[in-house]
């Protein structure tokens, strides 16, 4: 039985992108307060109307893209192997099911086998013994 070995891949990416955006979304008061902190600061020395407000909001957009980039490149590579891991399982319980057919299979072939064997007998004379001494 073939199977994909990435089936499993895109639900663990799924997991994966809701794990960066919950991460992304707790570490929004950090950002609040960073952004907070850089106002005020400007605004303590007169430097709203400055340049130097732009460029401090883009410095706490960087560090905050860097760490949640960073943690989305984690993630990502991370949901790779459990998808992988996922299927590698699913391959090991087919094969598992598999080798209980047969076992199951087998063991109801014996029983036939061993029931065919003591109602015909194993040999012709046995049989014939066997049918000819039957009430029906």
């Amino acid at each position: 039985m073939a199977s994909n070995p990435l089936q499993f891949v895109p639900a663990a990416q799924k997991l994966a992108q809701t794990g960066v955006e919950g991460f992304g979304q707790a570490a929004s008061p950090y950002l609040t307060r960073q952004i907070g902190t850089a106002l005020g600061n400007a605004n303590s020395i007169g430097a709203l109307r400055s340049g130097a407000v732009p460029v401090a909001m883009g410095d706490i957009a960087t560090d905050y893209g860097r760490e949640v980039g960073g943690y989305a490149k984690q993630a990502a590579g991370e949901s790779l192997g459990a998808g992988l891991a996922a299927n590698e399982q699913d391959l090991l319980k087919q094969q598992l099911d598999q080798q209980r057919k047969s076992s199951l299979l087998g063991a109801v072939g014996g029983a036939l086998g061993f029931a065919a064997n003591k109602i015909f007998k194993s040999t012709p004379a046995g049989a014939a013994a066997s049918v000819a001494g039957s009430p029906f």
